[in-house]
């Protein structure tokens, strides 16, 4: 198993008390129900620092959903004519297959930001959760959401 990943059983019990059909049919509901977690932990932005804030003429900064901007010594605010952001919290997915979910965030920057591995040290200043956080935190939740659902789908048939 990857270390990417979270482990969670009950397929087997499903299928011989539901049949092939149902529970595969139960457990995608189940896999579903675990991007969903994993996703609403990770796509939360942490708060605004000053780097996304203007701090007087001469400065500059990264306005969310936008991409650089800047304050002229007149006061009045600059920006690129075009948005450069490729706006990361619009870019998540979830794909749910017969044996696994897979929830990730096409943004060409998402592992600069979101990646245990790849993260910037920035982003890891600002406190931007990354993938494996998501897994340690969220892990033995969804886990123990499984086995619930599992339980009461068996005990229901």
């Amino acid at each position: 198993m990857p270390a990417d990943s979270i482990h969670i059983e009950g397929l087997q019990a499903l299928q011989s008390k539901l049949g092939a059909i149902h529970g595969a049919t139960y457990w995608r509901a189940i896999l579903t129900a675990g991007a969903d977690m994993l996703h609403d932990y990770i796509a939360v932005y942490p708060d605004k620092t000053p780097s996304n804030l203007p701090a007087g003429p001469g400065s500059r900064w990264y306005e969310r959903s936008w991409g650089p901007a800047w304050m002229r010594m007149d006061g009045s605010i600059g920006k690129v004519s075009t948005a450069t952001s490729q706006i990361m919290r619009s870019r998540w997915s979830i794909k749910v297959f017969p044996m696994h979910a897979i929830v990730g965030n096409n943004a060409d920057y998402a592992p600069y930001v979101q990646g245990k591995a790849t993260q910037a040290p920035v982003h890891q200043r600002h406190g931007w959760r990354t993938d494996k956080e998501a897994i340690r935190v969220m892990g033995p939740k969804v886990q123990r959401m499984a086995e619930i659902m599992v339980q009461r789908a068996i005990d229901k048939a």
